[in-house]
């Protein structure tokens, strides 16, 4: 802090024309130059100081916070972009892993269609051979029934 100009001389002079004694006057010039070179005085050119400096720091973090929201556009506008590619990309990755599943549905139902088909031959093909061998058995059955009863009919016969 500075002091400010002040002419003593004059002051006691005034002071002693107003009635207040000499010894009076000397002691409240002295007191009021210690009180003026007070480092709690603020002068005027103190507080325009201080203004000045307070401006110029306000002026700083303006261009700092403008230089912040523009690297905070860049970035939002950077992160949009690889986000609208990794969108992309992740849609065509699943078009084709969709494309994968539905050949691999595909062949498992060709697969399944041929495997019920040749179960179905397989066992058309067993029905028949059972049928054969039925046929067999039963023809069998009735010629031992023929033997049976023509023995049975000469038996009872005297």
């Amino acid at each position: 802090m500075s002091i400010m100009p002040f002419d003593t001389a004059e002051y006691i002079e005034e002071l002693k024309i107003s009635g207040v004694p000499e010894e009076h006057a000397k002691v409240q010039v002295k007191l009021l130059v210690k009180a003026l070179k007070s480092e709690d005085i603020a002068t005027k050119w103190d507080i325009k100081s201080i203004e000045a400096s307070t401006i110029i720091e306000i002026e700083k973090v303006r261009g700092e916070i403008k230089a912040l929201e523009t690297s905070t556009t860049v970035a939002i506008k950077e992160l949009e972009t690889s986000t609208t590619v990794a969108i992309k990309e992740l849609e065509t990755s699943t078009t084709v892993e969709i494309g994968k599943v539905r050949g691999d549905i595909k062949a498992l139902e060709l697969s399944t269609t041929l495997a019920i088909t040749d179960l179905g031959t397989s066992t058309k093909i067993s029905i028949s051979e059972s049928k054969t061998e039925i046929i067999k058995w039963m023809t069998g059955i009735v010629m031992a029934q023929i033997g049976l009863i023509i023995a049975a009919i000469k038996l009872l016969q005297p």
